[in-house]
């Protein structure tokens, strides 16, 4: 197999559209991977979901020009420049891009930290602890995996929500989910 060839099958991988996996498919898929690769893939879940709005609000351009565009050395091509535009546009508002910002932060951590990085890491904590605009310190100690559980049910909404999901719920009602079932307490789920 040549070169070419193998580069093209890797960015193949890269361009599978999300949309065509079944979410429980890919919930079930971050759920069975570590701490880290969770933070990347749901990081990668929230890009992709700006790319669509980004590109949906571009559908007057052509293929060429989209590529320009979202190509890595587009103007639109990297994680930042994506949040940017996406707020300048108003596909986004400024609280959104704040939380996205912090999960983009968290994604550069989990993939060039040298060290170990979970949800024992005090950083991710904080940063968990800070999409729901609450302090690590304000709330008892959480254990790795109730954290993690909290990111996964945050970057799950939050996808939803990006994609129009009108079920979605605000962050402040998935904290209050969260803690509730922390509790042992059943929630009602929010189609009744």
């Amino acid at each position: 197999m040549s070169h070419e060839t193998i580069i093209r099958g890797l960015k193949d991988l890269i361009n599978a559209e999300l949309l065509s996996i079944h979410p429980n498919e890919h919930t079930a898929h971050v759920q069975r991977e570590s701490d880290r690769s969770a933070i990347i893939l749901h990081a990668s879940s929230i890009e992709t979901c700006l790319v669509y709005l980004l590109k949906d609000k571009m559908g007057h351009l052509n293929g060429e020009e989209i590529k320009r565009l979202f190509d890595f050395e587009g103007p639109i091509g990297s994680f930042s420049n994506r949040i940017r535009m996406a707020h300048a546009l108003s596909l986004i508002d400024r609280p959104q891009k704040k939380r996205i910002e912090i999960i983009k932060e968290m994604r550069n951590a989990a993939a060039h930290c040298h060290g170990a990085v979970s949800f024992e890491t005090e950083a991710i904590r904080q940063a968990v602890f800070g999409l729901y605009g609450r302090s690590a310190e304000t709330v008892e100690e959480w254990p790795g995996n109730q954290t993690r559980i909290l990111f996964d049910l945050f970057c799950v909404n939050f996808t939803s929500k990006l994609t129009g999901d009108d079920r979605a719920l605000s962050p402040e009602e998935v904290f209050s989910v969260a803690l509730n079932r922390r509790a042992g307490r059943q929630e009602p789920s929010p189609d009744k």
